[in-house]
């Protein structure tokens, strides 16, 4: 933390006795509390890195040093690097000038380990377009079950940067190979949408679920908000792709699409798989395995395993509604089985409210962070908290947005701490924070609220310590062949470690691979692991019981100390 920084603080439901009431539509009153002041967290900032691709990619207009690299889409790989996709320019900040917005969509790789200069080098990789305009930006994205990441549509650009520029969604979807760093086109268009833009999306939504299958959800069809939004939801299955079928199947057409899953704005819609679906007697006779929020800020629930009409696809809690508006919001499947909705543009009280929606009671619960945010990023971190980062908010806004704050999924127990140092400015929207296998956490791109303009987000990263990583000892996992294999509902798994003992609850986890851009993170999933010690210095850990849980796919695993203090991750890929 830097010497004379301002202390953190704690917000807690009735913490000064100060409350503030507001009188919701379909909900219980909401209470909002104030903050009291704790000891300061050991948290620390590594350097702001910037990102350059000085490669002959594209050499025309080329500036000296290479062009600046905006980051927007990251997914972190089992490897521990994350993969990158974004913008590059000819100008650090100068974008006004038709020659000096974004000329490139750039996806490439970045290793953490290695960021410790000013600057860095970037290595694009084709991203396999069908078109020299096409790109991967806004595009769907999260990790398959077998390790590759599937990208679902993406945006094709006519007078990229000139007036009149215009923005269309993409019909097909393309596969990222880690083993290889390489691209490939999936031969099957996507076939869900409006007549005559059938299979074109743009920011659409990828869901991994309980199987070999991602469902991919509504976004847009072309530049324009929901007037142009794509209702329709369709199922991706990589094994059929594998057999040389089709492996897109439509569940949802746009025609019986509901327009509530569908953001106002140039969002993603938040779509979660529930660890514990809703029973039939609780789904108005039918089971309930994902939950969804779009603009309207109304939660709509899901079944997508039968076959069943479009009335009975969806069902609207009676108290599904937030209350206010999703439209910037950030949101996260957290520990407790709740969804944290967080922030957003609909008013100053808005952006500094925290909710809480509970799909097994239909209830929702809220406090105050006191700072407002608009485009926040939401981190879950391997001691169950979560992390909120980044944002930006208008001039009625409150709170110092580059403060981070993390939340206790349990207590609902706010602390805010110090504002990171050397850096008067904010990274507002297309701004990313990432958890990474070492448990620290990758922040980069996003606007500076000084700046309007897309295309001239920050072009640069850093890397965040958490405070608990200063808590005491770090235990570590040795002896660890990667990938450790685990069985869902199979055998325990032994590990040995040093530096115990580990806490009692929580006190093994894995994290899936974060997948995150646009204040959402497509695949980030906290799962807490039964163990037992039968020695000290060994675990026997036993796999998560249903796919519901847990699905098939990688993910890393933490064990913590009493302290609360995680481990260095390893890979585990679950069967």
């Amino acid at each position: 933390m830097t010497e004379g920084a301002i202390q953190p603080s704690v917000c807690r439901p009735g913490a000064l006795g100060l409350r503030v009431t507001l009188a919701i539509t379909l909900m219980s009153s909401l209470m909002l509390s104030a903050c009291d002041v704790k000891t300061p967290a050991a948290d620390a900032w590594g350097r702001v890195v910037e990102l350059r691709d000085d490669t002959d990619m594209w050499p025309k207009g080329k500036p000296m040093g290479g062009w600046w690299v905006t980051p927007i889409h990251a997914t972190l790989l089992p490897s521990g690097q994350v993969l990158i996709t974004g913008w590059s320019r000819r100008d650090h900040s100068d974008c006004e000038e038709e020659s000096g917005t974004r000329k490139n969509g750039v996806t490439f790789l970045l290793d953490p380990a290695k960021l410790t200069g000013n600057s860095s080098n970037v290595v694009p990789v084709d991203e396999q377009g069908s078109h020299a305009s096409d790109v991967l930006y806004c595009a769907g994205h999260g990790p398959l079950a077998d390790g590759r990441v599937l990208f679902s549509g993406g945006a094709r650009y006519e007078r990229l940067g000139k007036l009149g520029e215009s923005e269309l969604g993409l019909n097909y979807a393309r596969l990222y190979n880690p083993a290889d760093n390489s691209f490939m086109r999936v031969g099957k268009t996507m076939t869900g949408g409006p007549d005559r833009e059938e299979g074109i999306r743009w920011y659409p939504t990828n869901t991994r679920l309980a199987g070999s299958n991602v469902l991919v959800t509504g976004g847009f069809t072309r530049y324009g908000g929901s007037t142009f939004g794509n209702l329709s939801i369709e199922l991706f299955d990589y094994q059929r792709l594998d057999a040389g079928k089709n492996p897109w199947h439509l569940i949802v057409s746009h025609r019986d699409g509901l327009p509530d899953m569908t953001p106002e704005t140039l969002d993603y819609t938040h779509v979660y798989l529930l660890p514990s679906p809703l029973p039939p007697v609780r789904g108005n006779g039918f089971g309930r395995q994902v939950a969804m929020l779009g603009g309207s800020g109304k939660v709509l629930l899901f079944n997508y395993t039968d076959e069943l009409s479009r009335r009975d696809r969806f069902m609207a809690p009676l108290n599904g509604q937030r209350g206010a508006r999703g439209d910037g919001s950030t949101g996260a499947l957290l520990s407790s089985g709740e969804i944290l909705v967080l922030g957003g543009a609909d008013s100053p009280i808005t952006g500094q409210r925290a909710d809480f929606y509970d799909p097994q009671t239909d209830t929702w619960k809220s406090v105050n962070t006191n700072i407002g945010r608009i485009h926040a990023a939401s981190v879950l971190l391997p001691d169950g908290t979560v992390l909120i980062l980044n944002g930006d908010g208008r001039p009625d806004f409150v709170g110092d947005r580059r403060r981070p704050q993390t939340i206790d999924p349990v207590t609902h127990m706010v602390t805010s701490l110090p504002a990171w140092p050397d850096d008067p400015f904010e990274r507002g929207y297309h701004n990313f924070a990432l958890l990474l296998k070492d448990g620290r956490v990758l922040l980069g791109g996003g606007k500076d609220s000084e700046q309007s303009k897309v295309g001239c987000e920050r072009p640069d990263v850093r890397i965040y310590t958490p405070g608990y990583l200063s808590k005491g000892p770090r235990p570590s996992l040795v002896e660890v062949l990667e990938p450790v294999k685990m069985t869902v509902g199979g055998q325990e798994v032994s590990f040995h470690y040093t530096n115990g003992p580990i806490r009692s609850g929580h006190g093994v986890v894995l994290m899936a691979l974060g997948s995150t851009t646009h204040s959402f993170d497509q695949n980030q999933r906290y799962i807490a692991l039964d163990f037992h010690v039968p020695v000290a210095g060994t675990v026997k850990v036993t796999p998560p019981a249903n796919y519901f849980l847990a699905p098939a796919g990688d993910y890393i695993l933490f064990i913590l100390s009493d302290l609360g203090v995680p481990s260095e991750g390893k890979h585990v890929r679950l069967d």
